[in-house]
Order: structure tokens, then C-alpha cells, then sequence
């Protein structure tokens, strides 16, 4: 496997908010970001794009940690229906 260069951008100065990431020579991105940060997220082009998004919490009456994994054609519409 020929090596990669992982970049992560932190637009804000402070990586806890939002980073995205992208490997070079590759058609991948990643972006993180808080739930309470979540307009900020819907600004950037990725949000419109086809991809596939984690959402990390508890289950709300054991306070078990979950994750919830699906994939949608506009990550930014599905995120608002799940998240607001």
C-alpha cells in the first residue's frame, strides 16, 4: 500500500469545535464536528454531499453509550431531521 498524507483543517484555531480532514491522492473527506456546533457544519460543502455520518450519545434510560451509523445522498438535510 503506497503511503498517504492525512491533513486535518481546525477552521476555528481549536480543534474540539469542527475539523475536517482529507488524505491526499484520495477522493475522501471527514469532517467532525458537536452537536452544538452543528450550523457550522451546514456551511461547508461537504454537508450537501452523498456520505455516510456517526452520531455518538447514550441510550436515554440506561445512559449506555450508543452510536448510530447511516449514509444519506445530502448529509446536511438528514442531519438537520435527526439532530434539531
Amino acid at each position: 500500500m503506497p503511503s498517504a498524507t492525512i491533513k486535518i483543517h481546525v477552521p476555528h484555531g481549536d480543534p474540539k469545535p469542527l475539523r475536517a480532514g482529507e488524505i491526499t491522492n484520495g477522493s475522501g473527506k471527514a469532517v467532525a464536528d458537536s452537536r452544538m456546533e452543528l450550523d457550522q457544519l451546514f456551511k461547508r460543502e461537504e454537508a450537501g454531499n452523498v456520505g455516510v455520518y456517526l452520531l455518538t450519545g447514550a441510550e436515554p434510560l440506561s445512559g449506555v453509550p450508543a452510536v448510530y451509523f447511516g449514509a444519506a445522498e445530502s448529509i446536511r438535510p438528514r442531519l438537520r431531521l435527526l439532530c434539531t
